[in-house]
């Protein structure tokens, strides 16, 4: 089964951490790394700098495992990641813990820059590509699904949530063997099926108590936004769209926004809403805490099992049974 495995570094409000190796040795930077020197961060390579191989291993050794970057940089970091992220992956000697960190950070920190400012063309085109090197990565087992999952701390944000249920999707999805383009489109709707609770009010979204009916009604009008969102981004690809848009479906029609039935709900998004409502089941909110996996599976296959595809579920336990 897998296990959970928190990366906490210590937070510093206008500035974001990520993992050292994240950075190409030897390479134009752009922007300014930092470190933590135990009371408060540090400059210590300029944007017109770069991180030299004898200073990197200098820091490691040193137990520095992650740098800093101002909130300001982060258009410049993500651009930079994504530009990068196939040369990085590609270091040799780069075991799979170490990729599986890069995947996770990148796709973390991507979908918290889409959450906190406006959402763009440029920037969606971005979270897909990034989908596109994890699963090619994983078809060729360089990573699983398990060792990113691993890196999760199941603390529920919702830019957090996107990236577990577009990772649980992926993994249900090559479970069942299918083809890359297939998980793409799968994986592309999964991490941006939420990206409608931009429009919801944060006091709504961030409750530390159960929602009334009409707070509840507000937020069942998110997959409509985050439709919309796609739409004016430029966004063409049907089957993406429709994921989106149909995530709280139900196989018996008890679901939302149409109350649609299981003939009327494609295969992509039945994969997409077990993905979520686990990830959710599975995660810590501040109104209660995460259930077990094997908890939340059972909740899924009983109390939940003429709402969702069992098969799938099924599918969900083999991929993490080998984990």
């Amino acid at each position: 089964m897998i296990q959970s495995s928190v990366q906490a570094f210590k937070s510093y409000p206008g500035y974001k951490a990520f993992t050292i190796e994240t950075i190409l040795l030897d390479k134009p930077l752009g922007f300014t790394l930092y470190i933590d020197n135990g009371e408060k961060l540090i400059k210590y390579v300029r944007a017109e700098g770069m991180l030299q191989t004898d200073t990197k291993e200098r820091l490691i050794q040193n137990d520095v495992d992650h740098f800093y970057i101002a909130s300001g940089d982060s258009h410049v970091f993500d651009n930079y990641m994504i530009d990068n992220l196939c040369t990085v992956l590609n270091t040799p000697g780069m075991s799979k813990s170490e990729k599986s960190a890069i995947i996770y950070s990148s796709a973390i920190h991507v979908m918290q820059d889409m959450f906190e400012s406006d959402i763009s063309a440029s920037k969606i085109m971005r979270v897909k590509e990034l989908m596109h090197e994890t699963i090619k990565r994983i078809i060729s087992s360089e990573v699983t699904v398990a060792s990113l999952l691993q890196l999760s701390t199941h603390d529920y944000k919702t830019y957090s949530h996107c990236v577990n249920v577009a990772l649980y999707a992926i993994g249900i999805g090559h479970e069942y063997g299918l083809n890359e383009q297939e998980l793409h489109n799968i994986a592309s709707g999964a991490i941006l099926h939420d990206v409608g609770k931009c429009r919801i009010d944060n006091c709504i979204i961030n409750k530390p108590a159960k929602l009334t009916l009409e707070e509840f009604e507000t937020i069942k009008d998110h997959p409509e936004h985050s439709h919309s969102i796609l739409l004016e981004n430029g966004e063409t690809n049907p089957n993406i769209l429709e994921i989106v848009l149909m995530h709280h479906e139900k196989l018996d029609g008890s679901g939302y926004t149409k109350g649609l039935g299981k003939n009327d709900i494609s295969f992509g998004t039945q994969i997409v809403t077990v993905a979520d409502i686990f990830d959710a089941l599975t995660s810590n909110r501040s109104y209660k805490n995460a259930a077990s996996f094997f908890v939340s599976l059972k909740t899924m296959k009983v109390q939940m099992k003429t709402q969702l595809n069992l098969e799938l579920i099924d599918a969900l336990i083999k991929m993490m049974g080998r984990a």
